[in-house]
Parts: structure tokens; sequence; C-alpha cells
């Protein structure tokens, strides 16, 4: 209930400026995603995902934009017999999630070819899937069940853009959920946090570009 509580107060703080500024710059973005999970004893950014993104935005200040941003990601571990050692001495779980974030976000332009910005989200989860996988004990003893894992988090994310052209930007990010998605008194065997974070690679594609200032309806039934 808090998380939402939040998430309305940040909202709503930036939606009087976005609707009396009636200047907008909309862009979305696609970013392959190499995703991990603290606490699952598996190493290596191994699991491949995606992230697809909605954001609109509008001018604070000469170079900074604040906006409002609607993303899914699909993230968590995956065990690769290859590269995975498998210490006899601890138990390993596969997770696997897909949530969708509604975030806050402030965007700054640090030169002509790069931005940087910060995002909140905060996730509503629904789908999350776990497996333990360790050989050495009967895994069918442990098992992490659907209300033991959090439905909503937060998190916090870095992105730094370099633009192509006017519109279009190469984007790479840094994603990590800030709260453990686990919810239990007492360890599952010894696995006592869940806390997805990911890197991404992709294109973000700006329908306004952010160096252009756009001409209010205002200002141009005036001229």
């Amino acid at each position: 209930m808090m998380n939402r509580i939040i998430l309305v107060i940040l909202v709503f703080l930036l939606l009087p400026r976005l609707l009396s500024s009636q200047v907008f710059y909309p862009s979305a973005s696609i970013s392959l995603v190499r995703s991990q999970v603290d606490g699952d004893n598996l190493t290596g950014f191994h699991k491949r995902g995606v992230r697809v993104g909605l954001s609109l935005f509008t001018r604070l200040q000469n170079s900074v934009f604040g906006g409002i941003g609607l993303s899914y990601q699909s993230l968590g571990s995956s065990r690769e017999e290859v590269l995975q050692r498998r210490p006899n001495e601890r138990s390993e779980v596969e997770v696997n999630l897909s949530s969708i974030a509604v975030s806050p976000r402030i965007r700054i332009i640090l030169s002509k070819v790069t931005t940087l910005e910060l995002e909140l989200p905060l996730h509503a989860i629904f789908k999350a899937d776990t497996k333990f996988i360790n050989n050495r004990v009967n895994v069918a003893q442990f098992e992490i069940k659907a209300d033991q894992l959090r439905s909503v988090s937060w998190s916090f994310v870095v992105n730094l853009s370099f633009s192509l052209s006017d519109n279009l930007a190469l984007q790479v990010g840094f994603e990590r959920f800030m709260q453990n998605l686990l919810q239990v008194e007492q360890p599952i065997d010894n696995i006592r946090v869940l806390q997805p974070f990911y890197c991404t690679v992709g294109l973000t594609y700006n329908l306004i570009s952010f160096s252009q200032k756009k001409t209010s309806r205002r200002q141009r039934v005036s001229r």
C-alpha cells in the first residue's frame, strides 16, 4: 500500500507540469536484457530478456526534462550448465519473472550526443517462476510459493544514451530492484534474498527531438 501511495505522490508532482506545459516530448524504447538475481547462487548475466517502454516528457529547465514512463520487462536468472559452478555446500534456485512498471523519470542532456536518464519504477510482477536446481539434495522438498514473493517492488534505473540522429539514440542502462522479492521469516534452505538486477542495450526513438524547442499552440496563435 505504501508503495502505491509514494508512486501516486510522485506522479501528481509531475502531472501538473506535464498538463500545463502543452509541450510534450514522447519517446519509445526497446532493449535487450541480460539479467541475474542476487541470492540465487547462480553467477553471471545469463538470462536473456527484453524491455519495452513508452515515455512522455516535458521541459523543466533548458537541458532537464521530467516525465512519466510505462515499461514491460522480462528478467531473472538462468542456469548455464557450461558456465555454472555447482558447489555441494549450497542450493541454487532459478528465477524468471515479468513485470509492468510505472516510473517518474528525469532526462538530462549532458552534451549534443550524450543524455543521462534516471528512473524510479514501481513494478507490478504478474509472472514469477522459481525452481530449485541443485542436485546435491532432493530438490522436491524445497519450494518457493507465490505468496512468498512480492507482487510489487521498487527499483532504480540509470540509462545513458548516445545520439545516432536527431530522433534516434543508442541506449545502455542498468537497473536494480531495491527490495528483496523473497518474503519469508526463515531462509528456504539457504536462500535468503532474491533481488534482480540487469543490464540493457537498445534503441530509443524520440518522436520530437529533445534538442528542439517545440512551439506550443498558444504561441502559434499569438503569432
